[in-house]
């Protein structure tokens, strides 16, 4: 059984296309079309369309601010009186064994001749979506008649098939049309994209509050379209067809200065006559500008497909452009943000402009914030305070995540109504070119809290210092950590770290963290590195009690600029000294014999420590006297023989003679 192309029209007709399918500025297969009979059907364009009923052509419009242009097909019956013509190949699908054709049976075209259905050669004239079953049974029905359009005798699509009610050979108001019907078509119309932009004006309607309607709006005709098999009315109501899942819809403004409008039946519903003036579409446009002259729209790309969808209905061409004057400039948008704290913002609009007219204050300011809550033309051109802290205490009204981006838009309205939408019926903002919406992204959030520590407190070169940065929080996710140890090494990343410095210093450790909103903040850490200061102890090992013993005593620092703080001697028998960094010596006297273990301790300015240790015998003297004693006695006894030797001599000094 052959493809049906049918399901790739339905493909086609999604409301996302994809570029990839775009062939030609069509979406329907590229398909020859027969020849074309002498009556045509145009599509004409409406300069200000009222409604999905409104099927009057006006040819030109003035326009001050947003507007509809319709695409009205005009259809029609053939005259009463054509002539109609019979033709053996022109057969329908006899299922029940009755001899007459009836609505809605299949009709094909038998061009083999051989009485039954082949799928895949024999094109069907008429019928629902669904083929015949291969090799049903086909019947002649006389009554089933063309119009010549050729006058070739033989039928080709897309000639008028009819049921000749009467038997007259002759067209009459009572007959039953039967070909072609229509299942699905597309239009575009051209205009100029610095001018207009297809976008219809915030809908009272909307789902989102100040959100757009929608752009295309399809024709709701209720008179005449009949629906082949079906009522003998309604058929040119796609709007009511879309609605019940019965058709489908796409709108595409890949190409700029063109939108392309589709529309396809969806099964149960069969296709349908338009035999009467029928609006297919109207698009809304904004104003981008007000040009110095009218601008004309046009129509184009013209599809129309039977229920087969083999051949296109090469009868349907482009008719009547449309010409507008544009009568206003639109409004500009300027939107300033001011970040007050980490939740609050103040917003002005003041900057928004009218060349050639006003913005009502506060009637033509409309205010989203990006967090499911508005201000329309309410407070007016500047916001004051709005607090997301606030508003999203319990959970932002839109779903929004709290902390994090905000999309604010602002939408101005001119004293000629002129505007444009900032966003659409779900509450996104609408980027396009259109002046009188503007957005602005604002951050909403505290960013990074930098919490950085390391250990340990004052490493040597060489330790390794544990940097941790993980106690760090935000309200957002944190996307990084940047390590800068500050001595020219690479950067590390993490939320931990180690390293190790070489030489000693005072280095400035940096810790940045970005968060996924890109909000970066540090935290410094000064890591002083510094190796134990230098120590030299002499002294002697043996002492008698009530002797002085005398240290010598010399100590250093590596570290820049640094110095030796204090030297503490620790004598062993429970008397300590602390002395000046600049000491070279320390003397102590033991009065008890015994082994001692002298300790000594340099700490310089960063208080790194050095301790050296000796071990000290103290005796008492060997005679049991006290020298102390001792020498206390014969220090007197010393100076008294001494001052009595000098008395002698004195009084030994011969006496002079006199000569």
């Amino acid at each position: 059984m052959r493809t049906r192309k049918v399901l790739t029209i339905i493909l086609f007709l999604s409301v996302t296309l994809s570029l990839a399918s775009f062939r030609g500025g069509q979406y329907f297969p590229s398909i020859h079309p027969a020849a074309a009979p002498a009556v045509n059907f145009p599509i004409d364009l409406d300069a200000s369309s009222t409604g999905q009923t409104d099927t009057t052509v006006t040819a030109s419009a003035s326009q001050g601010s947003t507007f509809r242009v319709g695409a009205v097909i005009s259809g029609s019956n053939p005259a009463i009186g054509t002539p109609l013509l019979f033709s053996p190949y022109i057969k329908f699908v006899n299922s029940s064994d009755i001899d007459t054709w009836a609505n809605g049976k299949a009709v094909i075209n038998d061009t083999n001749n051989n009485g039954i259905y082949d799928d895949g050669i024999q094109a069907r004239i008429a019928g629902t979506i669904n083929p015949p079953a291969p090799n049903v049974k086909l019947m002649v029905d006389p009554k089933v008649k063309f119009i010549d359009a050729n006058g070739d005798g033989a039928w080709q699509f897309p000639e008028i098939v009819v049921y000749d009610t009467g038997g007259t050979g002759l067209f009459a108001a009572n007959d039953k049309l039967i070909a072609p019907s229509v299942y699905g078509w597309q239009f575009a119309i051209n205009y100029d994209p610095t001018v207009l932009i297809p976008q219809a004006n915030p809908d009272p309607s909307s789902a989102y509050p100040d959100g757009a309607g929608n752009t295309v709006l399809l024709g709701s005709g209720t008179s005449l379209c009949p629906v082949y098999g079906g009522t003998n009315f309604g058929g040119c109501n796609w709007n009511a067809a879309a609605a019940a899942n019965q058709g489908s819809s796409f709108v595409s403004t890949l190409v700029p200065g063109k939108i392309l409008v589709g529309f396809t039946f969806l099964p149960p519903h069969n296709a349908t006559f338009i035999n009467t003036k029928a609006l297919l579409a109207n698009v809304a446009f904004e104003i981008i500008r007000k040009p110095a002259s009218p601008i004309t729209l046009t129509v184009s790309d013209i599809i129309f497909i039977d229920v087969d969808s083999q051949q296109t209905i090469s009868t349907v061409v482009a008719g009547a452009s449309a010409s507008e004057t544009i009568t206003n400039d639109p409004p500009h948008a300027n939107i300033i943000a001011t970040k007050i704290s980490a939740y609050v913002y103040s917003f002005s609009g003041t900057g928004s402009t009218d060349s050639d007219g006003t913005i009502a204050d506060p009637a033509g300011y409309y205010w989203d914030f990006g967090d499911g809550t508005q201000d329309l033309a309410t407070t007016g051109a500047t916001i004051l305070t709005h607090d997301y802290n606030s508003t999203c205490d319990t959970g932002c009204p839109n779903g929004a995540a709290f902390g994090g981006l905000f999309t604010v838009t602002l939408r101005v309205v001119d004293d000629g109504g002129a505007t444009g939408s900032a966003r659409d019926s779900n509450g996104s903002p609408i980027v396009n070119a259109q002046p009188s919406h503007t957005s602005l992204e604002i951050v909403v959030s505290k960013g990074p809290t930098v919490i950085l520590s390391s250990s340990p407190s004052t490493p040597s070169p060489g330790d390794t210092v544990n940097f941790d940065g993980s106690s760090t929080t935000d309200d957002v996710a944190i996307a990084s950590y940047s390590w800068d140890f500050g001595d020219n090494s690479p950067l590390v990343t993490g939320a931990t770290a180690t390293h190790a410095y070489s030489n000693p210093g005072t280095f400035t450790a940096n810790l940045t963290v970005t968060d996924s909103l890109g909000q970066a903040k540090s935290m410094t850490k000064l890591i002083i590195v510094d190796a134990q200061p230098a120590l030299t102890v002499t002294g002697p090992s043996t002492a008698l009690t009530s002797q002085i013993v005398t240290l010598s005593l010399a100590s250093s620092t590596s570290f820049p600029g640094g110095s030796i703080s204090t030297i503490k001697i620790d004598w062993g028998d429970g008397k300590t000294d602390n002395l000046s960094g600049g000491s070279t010596s320390a003397t102590h006297t033991y009065t008890t014999a015994g082994t001692y273990t002298v300790t000594v301790t340099s700490t310089n300015n960063n208080g790194k420590s050095t301790v050296k240790t000796l071990s000290m015998t103290v005796s008492a003297p060997a005679s049991g006297l006290d020298l102390t004693l001792i020498a206390e006695i014969a220090i007197p006894i010393a100076a008294v023989v001494a001052a009595a030797l000098v008395l002698m001599r004195r009084r030994k000094k011969p006496t002079a003679q006199p000569k």
